[in-house]
């Protein structure tokens, strides 16, 4: 049986994090703290998550409309189920800054232990899913396999075994270069 899969590249553009500060609370909640640095490392924001379920805490301090619109664009290319727009910033600068900061955590191990690390989310194209419903996992491989390898050989029986899920948001990251993107699967043709 081969399937087939259409793969689109997914940009950070550049965006950085800093100062992030994870924290666990005496109730066991783990919440996080970051800034969010566009290209140049200007501070565009600080996000903070609140305990209690509290809503997510943005300052804005220097984030123009346009860097509002790129953001929501790279998560439209890994999420296009989920509308992110300007009315619900707080909660898409927090999910672009968890990835921006999941990324630099990534690329600084794989350069530090010269490993390729490889971040995946399956999910669906036809719904927005829980987060018990998804599955996201982290490999880690001493030697270095291709992009296709990983896809075709490693990924592709993986997310067979699940009903429902046809994507994948792929991170691939090797020596200090990360590649990220999105695959749909399309078909599967019989033997």
């Amino acid at each position: 049986m081969k399937v087939t899969y259409e793969k689109e590249p997914i940009d950070f553009c550049d965006y950085h994090a800093e100062r992030v500060i994870h924290i666990t609370t005496l109730a066991g909640e783990e919440l996080i703290k970051f800034n969010l640095l566009d290209k140049d490392r200007n501070h565009l924001c600080t996000v903070t998550e609140k305990p209690d379920n509290a809503p997510i805490e943005v300052s804005e301090d220097n984030l123009t409309s346009e860097e509002i619109k790129e953001i929501a664009g790279v998560l439209n290319e890994m999420y296009p189920e989920v509308e992110w727009e300007e009315e619900d910033l707080e909660d898409t600068l927090w999910v672009f800054g968890l990835q921006v900061t999941r990324n630099e955590s990534l690329l600084e191990y794989s350069r530090r232990f010269d490993t390729q690390v490889v971040q995946y989310d399956f999910t669906s194209t036809d719904e927005v899913l829980e987060d018990d419903e998804e599955v996201c996992e982290l490999e880690f491989f001493e030697e270095h396999l291709t992009d296709t390898v990983i896809i075709e050989n490693i990924l592709i029986p993986k997310i067979l075994e699940y009903d429902g899920l046809d994507t994948i948001i792929l991170k691939i990251i090797q020596g200090g270069i990360l590649r990220c993107y999105r695959l749909v699967i399309k078909k599967m043709i019989g033997d």
